[in-house]
């Protein structure tokens, strides 16, 4: 089972911490994800130094075009 957390939003990501629990519901792990505005999980992380530093390097993939026919 998992528990998620928001902690942060900055320009469309949002830092989510997943607490993931046994069969008592304690905690046995924690790791972090980003997610962008859709709710889509662009990277999962076991340290929240390194899923900020993502945040902060990020660059979208910019929008591909499309050919009306």
């Amino acid at each position: 089972m998992k528990n998620r957390k928001a902690l942060s939003s900055k320009n469309g990501l949002s830092l989510v911490q997943v607490d993931h629990l046994d069969g008592n519901g304690d905690v046995i792990r924690v790791s972090y994800e980003v997610c962008d505005a859709n709710g889509n999980v662009l990277g999962e992380f076991s340290s929240i130094g390194d899923a900020e530093e993502f945040i902060k390097n990020y660059r979208p993939e910019p929008p591909r075009p499309t050919f009306k026919m």
